[in-house]
């Protein structure tokens, strides 16, 4: 599909929306406390490349932006092993999030079998590259992102949707 109307894309950026990696939720993975999506996956990284320290970093604080800047300096790390990782990573967290917070849940599967798509002008591999206002981000082949968040919520959308 390479334009979808208005009413096929579902369009989010801001932290408050609930499709969002900073967006404020509480759930649990093996028995660790985590308050959004994007501080899972800031700690998985961590530990992805064995750097304890910044994992903890991460634990302890609940700003999204300062798990953000931590992920982004940590020790050891390797692009082609994090490419390798990064999108199951971000599922688990997001499947976490979504299965043991029963209004969010609700709130994704209330998306049908719309296209998710993360508009950000600033990522071009978790979104699509293209802000909330672009006149083109409707049409899909515009995109200059792969819009990574988007599949990943699809999918997690999907395998809810069979429980």
């Amino acid at each position: 599909m390479k334009y979808a109307g208005k009413k096929k894309i579902i369009f989010f950026f801001s932290p408050d929306h609930f499709l969002s990696q900073w967006y404020p939720c509480k759930f649990v993975i093996n028995n660790i406390n985590f308050f959004s999506a994007e501080q899972w996956m800031m700690y998985s990284k961590a530990l992805l490349f064995q750097d304890m320290d910044n994992a903890q970093n991460i634990l302890s604080v609940k700003s999204s932006k300062i798990q953000k800047r931590i992920g982004q300096s940590i020790v050891n790390f390797n692009s082609d092993i994090w490419d390798e990782n990064k999108k199951n990573i971000v599922y688990k967290g997001n499947y976490a999030k979504f299965s043991q917070n029963e209004h969010l849940k609700k709130l994704l599967l209330s998306t049908k079998d719309k296209i998710l798509a993360e508009a950000s002008p600033y990522d071009k591999i978790w979104g699509i590259g293209l802000g909330i206002n672009s006149d083109m981000r409707f049409n899909i082949s515009k995109w200059k992102g792969k819009n990574l968040l988007g599949e990943v919520l699809m999918q997690v959308r999907e395998d809810l949707k069979k429980e």
